[in-house]
């Protein structure tokens, strides 16, 4: 078994157009209603660091919004992007679940090629630098108000790793008035979830908050070695993590913790 944890914490400066955005997403209509004249308006900030109309963006952009992730039932970010096209999930015997490829660029163990972000703000992990499979199995997508992702190159806007593909997580809208919810879910190979989510305004602070314990058992192994020994364990997978976005006037923080246990 392998343990691993992550940590992360942003600050930064935001613009008050993208905290403006941030507000028109709680209002997000069904697509599926929505005019092509409208769809074609749909603002992002992921191609040029700016808010502007999807159709005039710079590059091949897709929008994943919550209410489709939710519709679908993913479970993780790693079946959220699997579910798109062009995008190819993998893994490896040493890194399980740590590829997202673009148009079939997958040339390492490591996630090298893709760019993750939060909320405009690259994250790259400290060790190697494509280990990613925390963020795309622990994330809690409860803590998104969409996704967007970028097929082709970014690094001339974000640097190493955003080689063939780009992928922004872009938290939920703040509440007005302070909320919490629970939510859980169960399922074949002793798969299980539980997520609780929390937001609201206190003086000139927002948040959102997420706190996320999943696990499954998956199959079991058994296995025989050159001087007989017997043995068997199942691929299961464990995990806890967080995530929590604050803003006051025009600042943001963001931080994401993660304590993983995968089998490998």
């Amino acid at each position: 078994m392998g343990l691993i944890c992550g940590l992360l914490c942003l600050l930064s400066i935001a613009a008050p157009a993208f905290a403006q955005q941030q507000e028109q997403s709680s209002e997000q209509t069904d697509l599926f209603e929505m005019p092509i004249e409208e769809l074609l308006e749909i603002e992002i900030s992921v191609a040029s660091k700016k808010p502007e109309p999807q159709l005039e963006a710079p590059g091949v952009v897709v929008v994943v919004p919550r209410n489709e992730f939710e519709l679908y039932g993913d479970r993780n970010l790693h079946q959220l992007l699997q579910r798109q096209p062009s995008v190819y999930t993998r893994g490896s015997y040493l890194y399980p679940h740590n590829l997202v490829s673009f148009r079939g660029n997958m040339p390492t163990h490591l996630d090298l090629h893709t760019l993750i972000l939060i909320n405009g703000r690259p994250i790259r992990d400290s060790a190697f630098g494509g280990d990613n499979f925390p963020l795309y199995m622990t994330y809690p997508l409860a803590s998104l108000g969409g996704v967007e992702i970028i097929r082709g190159p970014g690094s001339v806007l974000y640097g190493t790793n955003a080689f063939t593909g780009v992928v922004n997580l872009k938290s939920r809208s703040i509440p007005d008035k302070p909320e919490i919810s629970i939510s859980s879910m169960a399922g074949s190979h002793g798969y299980y979830d539980t997520t609780l989510s929390l937001g609201g305004r206190a003086g000139g602070f927002g948040y959102v908050a997420d706190v996320l314990t999943s696990g499954q058992q998956g199959f079991s192994y058994s296995m025989v070695d050159d001087t007989g020994t017997y043995d068997s364990m199942n691929d299961r997978i464990k995990s806890v993590s967080a995530t929590t976005h604050l803003e006051r006037g025009g600042f943001t923080f963001d931080a994401f913790a993660s304590n993983l246990e995968i089998f490998y």
